[in-house]
């Protein structure tokens, strides 16, 4: 069916607005870095028992124990979340804050002594459009040299960032 293929284009056209919208994002500068910076997307992080928190966190540390010199940061959306001013969403999967199991999530990568893996929570209590700025915004900072979008296909800010940087999905 038609349905994907009509999200992916309604993303497509909220990433080309925010982007005209916005011009801080024109200025985003992915310039080489003298480390190997890579940003991991993903939707939410849920305990580490949920199948897609997991692989995120082990594509972040096995990134990092493989990649010489590599600097990886996780960034996540919390889609399914919305602020109290919004009802656009029907959240159709659970869905919890990411950033309430931060301590799960850091002690996971502790465990594999990987405490260096920062991880970037988008702010539920914002409105989802100051979310997608924000964590572009968190992205532009950290200038990555690559981009990689674990299992998010609907994903805002993969939309604006794939457009500025080399950007690749991974389906799980």
């Amino acid at each position: 069916n038609d349905f994907y293929l009509d999200v992916s284009n309604i993303l497509k056209e909220l990433a080309n607005r925010i982007i005209k919208e916005d011009e801080t994002f024109i200025k985003l500068n992915m310039s080489k870095n003298s480390k190997n910076k890579i940003a991991i997307i993903v939707d939410q992080l849920m305990d580490i028992k949920h199948s897609t928190a997991k692989a995120t966190l082990d594509y972040a540390i096995n990134i990092s124990k493989f990649i010489e010199n590599s600097d990886v940061q996780i960034f996540v959306e919390d889609n399914f979340r919305q602020c109290n001013k919004e009802s656009i969403l029907i959240n159709l999967y659970y869905s919890e804050v990411s950033a309430y199991l931060q301590e799960i999530h850091n002690n996971y990568l502790e465990k594999y002594n990987k405490s260096n893996i920062k991880i970037f929570y988008s702010n539920t209590e914002k409105e989802k459009k100051d979310r997608v700025i924000e964590m572009v915004g968190a992205i532009q900072e950290f200038a990555p040299e690559v981009v990689f979008n674990i299992n998010n296909s609907t994903s805002l800010v993969m939309n604006i960032v794939s457009k500025l940087t080399p950007s690749y999905y991974i389906t799980l």
